[in-house]
């Protein structure tokens, strides 16, 4: 048999390492940098992991995908696996992106090396921007409306509403009020107010934050416009405080607790002016002395204050008859008075004799009042007639008979039966009567009443010697009298009626007589006499 010799033998066998694993990145999917951060301040570093085991399998580089967000490439680089900032003045969450989706890729085998190909992992992330606390609160409310009957704990207007741009604390707005000051006095009524802060509606979104001006007090007296000055901070660090304090408009409307009451013109009454009037002056009054005499001018009050010094009541009026005579205009010359002059198309010819009859209106302001106040106006009713000034009263009949009882100042008077009236009018105009006789010893008994013209007897007259007195009643425009026209002077008689108002009286103390023999029944003894 052959003999077999054995040796052992090392052989070493080399396994040469193929490109055929695929890169493992750990990246998180958000990262964070701060807003306005320097140029190459690190955000992140790329962990990759490759299981092959020689290099330049192994090694992995990372780049943006080059379809990734453009804009993750304008504001972030990758340098070294490490993910870096590229620009900083545009990273501003406040007026530009707050967040950036980014993708980028990851290579093994950079140089491709014995053409063993690549192997690319992909990683979807998100860079999201940090707030920083740059920007001081933002006063957005200009205006707050009420009315001075708000009560006590009584919200003003909708609430002041601020803005910060910033993020979460540094958005936190704290408000309180430094000072509320009226425009016109300079008064102080910031101790009338408070600032209250609602929890369920303070944040109305991210940016805006929304506080209330509550009235610490009643606000009845206070209207007026003022100006609301405001201390603002945020709640970031380091705090941010608006410089200048902001400033915004309170404007407390005045409600109306009373209706104005006019002063003139009394309601119903006649005014009688003359037929010549200037235009921007007040009306003259009709009179025959020569007097400058003027309807006064209309005034009123506003209910709350005795000079108007709440609302300056202003008057109106409408025309209910002669509509197209557009004759009348009033002036408002000062708080609560105005003044009724004639307008341009006022002609003396057309008007003349006429009644015009005028609502007159006063009004504390325009518009319906509110649920709750009083009425905004009041009225009074008036008439204007335009007469010429020498214009007298006439009657229609010329006589006039009266009777009154002898010797009695207590009798009624007798109202005038023949009432005298201008001409072309129909009533309302002021007549003043006067008696008048040559004889003035006549005016002792009797008396005409100026307004009405009823007759009166004032003297004791008898029937034995007055059976008949004659005199004259005077109709006038004015207190005097005047005989400008015969048929303003009425012809008057009183007859005198007798009255059983003495005893009988006899003629003599004594009465003689004689009785004869020789009479007989019937014969006339004496006579006596009464």
């Amino acid at each position: 048999d052959g003999v077999f010799f054995s040796k052992p033998l090392d052989i070493s066998i080399y396994v040469i390492d193929t490109n055929n694993e695929v890169p493992v990145i750990d990246f998180p999917n958000e990262v964070h940098v701060k807003e306005k951060s320097l140029i190459d301040t690190v955000i992140k570093k790329i962990v990759t992991s490759d299981l092959d085991r020689d290099e330049p399998f192994r090694t992995v580089n990372c780049n943006f995908a080059s379809d990734t967000d453009p804009d993750c490439q304008i504001e972030f680089y990758i340098d070294t696996n490490v993910l870096k900032v590229k620009r900083n003045k545009t990273l501003d969450r406040d007026k530009g992106r707050k967040t950036y989706p980014c993708l980028f890729e990851c290579l093994d085998n950079p140089l491709n090396v014995r053409s063993q190909g690549q192997n690319k992992a992909n990683k979807s992330f998100t860079i999201i921007l940090d707030d920083i606390n740059d920007h001081a609160p933002v006063l957005m409310t200009k205006d707050l409306q009420c009315s001075e009957n708000l009560n006590k704990d009584g919200e003003v207007g909708e609430g002041i509403i601020g803005e910060d741009i910033d993020d979460g604390d540094n958005a936190k707005i704290d408000f309180s009020v430094l000072s509320i000051v009226d425009k016109e006095t300079k008064n102080d009524i910031q101790e009338s107010f408070n600032i209250s802060k609602i929890d369920s509606d303070y944040v109305l979104n991210d940016t805006l934050k929304k506080v209330h001006l509550i009235a610490f007090e009643d606000l009845k007296g206070k209207y007026g416009t003022y100006e609301v000055t405001l201390h603002m901070h945020d709640e970031g660090d380091p705090m941010q405080t608006t410089d200048p304090d902001p400033t915004l408009t309170l404007t407390i409307e005045k409600w109306n607790y009373q209706t104005p009451s006019i002063i003139f013109p009394e309601n119903d009454q006649t005014y009688i002016v003359l037929s010549d009037q200037q235009t921007g002056q007040p009306l003259a009054l009709f009179n025959n002395t020569g007097t400058s005499n003027t309807l006064p001018d209309f005034s009123a009050t506003d209910g709350e204050t005795k000079d108007c010094s709440k609302w300056d009541v202003k008057f109106s009026y409408t025309q209910t008859n002669y509509e197209d005579d557009k004759i009348f205009v009033i002036d408002h010359i000062q708080p609560c008075v105005s003044q009724l002059q004639v307008s341009k198309n006022f002609n003396s010819d057309l008007v003349r004799s006429k009644k015009y009859k005028l609502t007159i209106t006063a009004s504390v302001k325009d518009g319906a009042e509110q649920e709750g106040e009083a009425g905004y106006s009041t009225s009074a009713n008036i008439s204007i007639v335009f007469l010429n000034n020498d214009a007298q009263p006439i009657f229609q009949n010329s006589d006039w008979s009266v009777s009154f009882v002898e010797f009695n100042t207590t009798q009624p008077a007798k109202p005038l039966e023949e009432q005298a009236e201008y001409e072309n009018t129909k009533g309302g105009l002021p007549i003043y009567y006067h008696f008048y006789s040559e004889n003035q010893t006549l005016s002792k008994y009797f008396e005409v009443d100026e307004t009405s013209g009823d007759l009166s007897v004032i003297g004791n007259l008898t029937y034995d010697y007055d059976q008949d007195i004659s005199f004259h009643i005077v109709a006038s425009n004015d207190s005097q009298v005047r005989m400008l026209d015969p048929r303003s002077s009425l012809n008057v008689t009183v007859n005198f009626l007798p009255r059983n108002r003495r005893a009988p009286q006899w003629k003599s103390t004594k009465f003689f007589g004689a009785v004869m023999p020789t009479f007989v029944t019937g014969n006339l003894i004496v006579t006596a006499q009464a």
